[in-house]
């Protein structure tokens, strides 16, 4: 993915993912109160689901695994593979 960005700065594409994600990690502000009123409609017994249309290299970042189990559902793009402007998301009621 990074190759070409890689030779342009003359950095090993490693050192890119790890620079996005560390920039991304050091900016980001985790929304506590979302995070709390999910844990309490889940542990209400409301079923939770998750559409994501996520970059694959923020989704470690943005929605962290340790949140998978808030969902009893996710369509994340990166991770199923499809993108805008496809329906599939939307049509798995």
């Amino acid at each position: 993915m990074f190759d070409r960005i890689s030779k342009i700065i003359h950095l090993p594409p490693s050192n890119i993912d790890y620079l996005i994600n560390k920039t991304l990690k050091d900016n980001i502000i985790e929304n506590t109160h979302l995070i709390n009123y999910l844990r309490k409609k889940k542990n209400e017994g409301i079923k939770l689901g998750l559409i994501s249309n996520q970059w694959s290299l923020s989704l470690k970042v943005y929605l962290p695994k340790r949140y998978y189990t808030l969902f009893d559902g996710m369509v994340i793009s990166c991770e199923d593979k499809i993108r805008k402007p496809d329906p599939y998301p939307l049509n798995i009621y």
